[in-house]
C-alpha cells in the first residue's frame, strides 16, 4: 500500500515535470506572436499617424470629413471631440483600397442557399413593412399607366448584400419600399405650383422608375413594391391642368438595352434619352434623334451601388459610361449658386472625368449644387425649369435642343423663391423630374413646399 502510494506520487511528480517541460517549449513561440501582434499594431499606427490622411473617396464619390475648427462652444457641447473622431475615423490612409479588400474578404464569407447567396439573414420583416403600405390604386383615367411586361430573361441567381441591395448576375438593384402618402403628398405640391402659376405655365410631372421595376429577380419581387402601382397613385391624385408624363412605358419597352448602369443606382443616359424624347412629345416641342448626338464611351466605369452593396462582384465587373453631346445646336451653359443669380460663371454642360468612375455621373453639369441655365438658338420662345433630382442631370442634357432656354434646379440646394425666380424669367414650362424613391419621399414634396416660401 506503502509503495503504491509512492509510485502515484512519483507519477504525479513525472506529469507535472512533463507539464512544465511542455511550457517551457511553448515560451519562444508566445514570444513570436508577442512580437507579430505588435509588428501589426505598430505598421497599423504608423500608417494611420504619419501617412497622409485621404481627402476624397472615388469609391463612395464624396469628399471627406475635414478636421473641425476649434471653438470654445464647441469644446464645450462636445461637438469639436466628437467631430475629431469622425475626422479619423473617415480619413484612413488609403480607404478606398482597405475597403475595397474588405469587401474581397467579406464576399468569400457568404453561403448559397437555393442558388442564393445570402450575406445576411433574410426575414419576413421587410416582406410585412411593405405589404402594410399596399393599398388600392386612386386610379383616374387617362393619368393610368398600363404596365408592359418586359421581354427580357431574368437571372434568379442573387445576392442580397447590405442596405437592401441586390446583385443580380453583375447587376445591383435597389429594393423599393414605396409609401403612396408620400406619393400623394408630392402629387399635391405639384398641384399648388400650377394654381400659383396659372393657366399660362405647362406643368410636367415626371415620375421615374428605377432599375428594379425591370430587372428584379423572379424571388424577389415579393419583397419589392411595383414601382408602376406608386407612379399611378401620384399620376391619379394630379390635379387637371397638369400634364403626367409617361416614361415608364418606353422604358419598358427599351429594357433588353442598357438603360439603367449595373453597377450604379442612376439609370443610363440612354434611358433618360427615352424619356426626354417622351416629355417632348408631350411638351409638343422639338426633339433630336440620337443620330444627332456624338457618342462618347469611357470605359471601366463602376458605381454607387458597389459601394452601396460592399459585393465585389460589381468591382470586378465595370461597364461602360456612354453619354451623349448634342450636334449641330449653338448653346451656352451659364451656373450660379443656389442662393443668387448675381453670380454666373460660365462653363461647359459636360464636364470630362477619367479615371474618377463613381464622379462619371458629374458629367452631366459637374453635378447638383447649383443652378444651370442653358441658352441656344432654338429660338421657340420656350423656357424650361428642370426641378429635379440626380436623375434629371442626364434628362436634361437631351432637352437642349428643345427649350430656347432651360433652367436645371436640383431640389436640395435651391435657395430661393421658386415663384419669384420662375415670373422672373417668364417661365413658360415647368416639369418635376424625380425618381419615385424620391417621389415617395416626405422630404421631396418638403423641398419643393419650402421653395414657395423662402
Amino acid at each position: 500500500m506503502s509503495q503504491e502510494t509512492i509510485t502515484k506520487v512519483e507519477v504525479s511528480e513525472n506529469n507535472t515535470t512533463i507539464k512544465t517541460n511542455k511550457s517551457d517549449k511553448r515560451k519562444p513561440f508566445h514570444k513570436l506572436y508577442i512580437f507579430v501582434i505588435t509588428a501589426i499594431f505598430t505598421c497599423a499606427f504608423v500608417q494611420i499617424a504619419l501617412l497622409p490622411r485621404s481627402v476624397v473617396s472615388e469609391r463612395e464619390n464624396r469628399k471627406l470629413a475635414e478636421f473641425p475648427k476649434f471653438s470654445i462652444s464647441s469644446l464645450l457641447d462636445g461637438t469639436f471631440t466628437s467631430d475629431i473622431n469622425v475626422y479619423f475615423s473617415d480619413t484612413v490612409p488609403n480607404r478606398d483600397h482597405l475597403t475595397e479588400q474588405s469587401a474581397a474578404i467579406k464576399d468569400k464569407s457568404g453561403f448559397r442557399v437555393g442558388g442564393i447567396k445570402i450575406h445576411k439573414p433574410v426575414t419576413d420583416e421587410t416582406n410585412q413593412q411593405q405589404k402594410a403600405v399596399e393599398e388600392e390604386i386612386n386610379e383616374d383615367g387617362v393619368k393610368e399607366i398600363k404596365k408592359t411586361e418586359a421581354n427580357i430573361n431574368l437571372d434568379d441567381n442573387a445576392t442580397l448584400g447590405r442596405n437592401g441591395i441586390l446583385v443580380s448576375g453583375t447587376r445591383g438593384l435597389m429594393l423599393f419600399g414605396g409609401d403612396k402618402t408620400a406619393g400623394k403628398n408630392y402629387a399635391e405640391v405639384v398641384n399648388e405650383y400650377k394654381r400659383q402659376l396659372g393657366e399660362n405655365v405647362n406643368v410636367y410631372c415626371v415620375p421615374i422608375p428605377t432599375s428594379i421595376e425591370f430587372y428584379c429577380p423572379p424571388s424577389y419581387k415579393d419583397q419589392t413594391i411595383s414601382e408602376l402601382d406608386s407612379i399611378n397613385n401620384i399620376l391619379g391624385n394630379l390635379e387637371d391642368g397638369i400634364k403626367g408624363v409617361d416614361v415608364y412605358t418606353p422604358l419598358s419597352k427599351h429594357c433588353d438595352e442598357e438603360i439603367y448602369f449595373r453597377t450604379d443606382h442612376h439609370w443610363a443616359p440612354l434611358g433618360a434619352y427615352y424619356a426626354a424624347e417622351s416629355f417632348a412629345k408631350v411638351a409638343k416641342v422639338d426633339f433630336k434623334k440620337l443620330d444627332d448626338y456624338e457618342k462618347v464611351v469611357k470605359k471601366g466605369f463602376v458605381g454607387t451601388l458597389y459601394n452601396f452593396s460592399g459585393d465585389i462582384v460589381l468591382k470586378q465587373n465595370p461597364e461602360d459610361f456612354v453619354y451623349y453631346k448634342p450636334k449641330n445646336v449653338e448653346y451656352t451653359t451659364t451656373y450660379y449658386p443656389p442662393y443668387s443669380m448675381d453670380m454666373p460663371t460660365s462653363g461647359d454642360f459636360f464636364q470630362e472625368y477619367d479615371n474618377v468612375s463613381p464622379l462619371l455621373y458629374n458629367t452631366f453639369m459637374g453635378g447638383d449644387d447649383h443652378i444651370t441655365h442653358v441658352h441656344s438658338n432654338v429660338n421657340n420662345g420656350r423656357r424650361l425649369v428642370i426641378f429635379k433630382d440626380s436623375y434629371g442631370n442626364a434628362f436634361s442634357s437631351f432637352i437642349i435642343g428643345s427649350f430656347e432656354d432651360l433652367y436645371v434646379i436640383d431640389m436640395r440646394y435651391f435657395q430661393l423663391n421658386s415663384i419669384e425666380f420662375m415670373k422672373k424669367y417668364q417661365i413658360t414650362d415647368v416639369a418635376f423630374v424625380n425618381n419615385v424613391f424620391h417621389t415617395d419621399t416626405y422630404s421631396t414634396a418638403q423641398f419643393y413646399r419650402n421653395f414657395l416660401s423662402q
